[in-house]
């Protein structure tokens, strides 16, 4: 359990290892940045249906930052959930 403050989560989704990610590609903390996972989560998709080359789901998600999942979404992690 943990404080809830308004427009924010209250901490990183179990299983996720979220980051935000500066104009650097690295991790930032109290400014906006990509939203990545640098690790794989239960949630993520692993595949695309008719894409037997992954080339649709690399170029998806896999593109802007090797081997790292790469969203397409802003997110800023403050310092009360870093």
């Amino acid at each position: 359990m943990g404080p809830v403050y308004a427009g924010e989560l209250q901490c990183r989704g179990l299983g996720m290892r979220v980051e935000a990610y500066g104009d650097s590609g690295k991790p930032v903390i109290g400014e906006k940045g990509e939203l990545v996972c640098t690790a794989a989560a239960p949630s993520m998709p692993i595949y695309f249906w008719n894409d037997p080359d992954e080339k649709k789901y690399r170029g998806a998600y896999f593109d802007v930052y090797p081997g790292v999942w790469h969203h397409g979404d802003y997110i800023e992690i403050t310092e009360r959930v870093a």
